[in-house]
């Protein structure tokens, strides 16, 4: 009888691996300041590489992005890419005041004082604002005679004095006094 040889032969055998990925990494800096686009994003690397029949890594599991410094200044809304701002702001961001009194005097008659997110129509010395933003000369003459002692004449934006002759007005534009004093 002839021996019984066995042959014996040894398989490694390895243990089912997952992929397993490293610690993320700290946060990039925002893509924007403000806005509606601004994004940020981390990775992380694989620490150990999956076996055949491990569940393989993913690229999801290695990138992450998300919005960031989404918002407008002077109550502007996010909308979708860009910022609707609110009316007197611009800029991506409606961080710019406009100027309401670079174009045509914001339809002002006189003066355009322009403001944070506004403006206002003024009048010249001698003229009173309207309800209608018109400058209307005030009669000076209608309160305390302008100041004047006697004589008041109103004018487009103005008042002068004066005296009945032989009087003559002083110095002051208002005092009348005798020709000779």
């Amino acid at each position: 009888m002839l021996p019984l040889l066995l042959l014996l032969t040894l398989h490694t055998v390895s243990a089912k691996q997952d992929c397993i990925p490293d610690e993320w990494e700290d946060w990039s800096s925002c893509t924007q300041t403000c806005g509606a686009t601004g994004t940020r994003q981390r990775s992380r690397k694989i620490a150990i590489l999956p076996t055949t029949d491990g569940v393989q890594c993913s690229s999801l599991d290695f990138l992450e992005i998300e919005g960031c410094n989404r918002f407008c200044y002077n109550d502007g809304l996010v909308m979708n890419t860009e910022c609707q701002c609110k009316q007197g702001f611009t800029g991506n961001c409606c961080e710019l005041d406009v100027d309401e009194c670079a174009n045509a005097n914001g339809g002002c008659q006189q003066q355009c004082v322009n403001e944070v997110g506004s403006f206002k129509c003024e009048c010249f010395e001698g003229f009173k604002l309207n309800e209608n933003n018109v400058c209307k000369d005030i009669d000076e003459c209608q309160t305390n005679n302008g100041g004047c002692e006697k004589l008041c004449m109103n004018y487009y934006g103005g008042h002068a004095c004066g005296c009945q002759p032989p009087k003559i007005l002083e110095v002051d534009g208002k005092s009348c006094a005798s020709e000779n004093h």
